[in-house]
């Protein structure tokens, strides 16, 4: 449910639906959390491009996105 690629204005909230629990978000190869049962909802605080990983639990793949924000 995660697209390749997406754009987001500054500090605009992005809510992903369909994450599993447990997901960890990475942010520019940082660890910024976890998915927990309320869901996932991002933003960001400055334009710029950022890459976002999400590595779910097993059986599920890592994939990743890259956010474009201006």
């Amino acid at each position: 449910s995660v697209p390749a690629t997406q754009t987001l204005a500054v500090d605009e909230d992005w809510a992903i639906a369909g994450i599993p629990e447990g997901t960890e978000v990475w942010i520019d190869a940082v660890l910024a959390g976890t998915v927990d049962p309320t869901g996932l909802t991002l933003s960001f605080p400055m334009a710029a491009v950022w890459q976002v990983r999400f590595v779910p639990p097993f059986p599920w793949k890592p994939f990743d996105c890259e956010v474009t924000v201006s």
